[in-house]
């Protein structure tokens, strides 16, 4: 899997970085599509890949051990992405609505977390494709359990967009809307544990909708409670 950040702007911090802030985000689409990020921290980043997450094949789990091994790499981007889709051909903000995401930390030489949960580096490094396979697996099962006609969903969705805009309107103040944001990222976490890998073309566009209008408060809250 080629490093994408080889080709970008390098931007290098003018701070010592922490290696302990090191981690890496791995999120997978519906169709298998796998993106992979290493950050160096909050600010900038190592590693880019997009790679295919498939029961035969090994390219994640090498990718993987590669950064847990190698890590800090010598390349560095910033994490202010101003050429992701260039480079990727996706819009950075789409793989926090479609993509299932895996947050890897590592925690000491022994341990890491997998989405706040510990387990040991030996076994994560062992059995990384299973584990991801596996999360890949329920996520699509999960959305194959799903009675709902589609019609119900699109209501569903467009309510709960109604219902967040209403609580907007009626927030008296821009500083108070940390209520509302709390509220419409609620529904947001909802909606996408149910709806993240559904491949209605409305519904998508919907969803997508929900999580830029839970942006815009939370944007809009924190400009006036500076």
């Amino acid at each position: 899997m080629k490093n994408l950040v080889m080709d970008m702007e390098q931007a290098n911090a003018k701070y010592n970085i922490d290696p302990k802030n090191f981690r890496i985000e791995i999120y997978i689409a519906y169709d298998g599509t796998t993106i992979v990020i290493a950050y160096k921290d909050n600010n900038y980043v190592e590693w880019v890949s997009i790679g295919h997450l498939q029961k035969d094949k090994q390219e994640i789990k090498e990718c993987i051990h590669y950064l847990l091994d190698s890590t800090p790499l010598p390349y560095s981007t910033s994490a202010y992405w101003n050429s992701f889709k260039t480079f990727t051909g996706i819009h950075f903000e789409e793989l926090f609505v479609f993509y299932k995401q895996i947050r890897v930390i590592k925690r000491d030489d022994s341990f890491l977390s997998i989405n706040g949960d510990e387990i040991k580096t030996t076994f994560f490094k062992e059995n990384v494709h299973e584990i991801l396979f596996g999360i890949y697996e329920k996520e699509k099962q999960s959305l194959e359990g799903i009675k709902t006609p589609t019609a119900d969903i699109i209501k569903e969705l467009k309510q709960n967009i109604a219902n967040i805009e209403l609580e907007e309107k009626e927030c008296p103040f821009p500083w108070a809307l940390n209520h509302v944001s709390d509220y419409a990222f609620r529904i947001l976490q909802e909606q996408q544990s149910k709806y993240m890998f559904h491949q209605n073309k409305e519904v998508k566009e919907l969803l997508f909708q929900l999580h830029k209008l839970h942006s815009r408060i939370y944007n809009t809250y924190m400009t006036h409670a500076r």
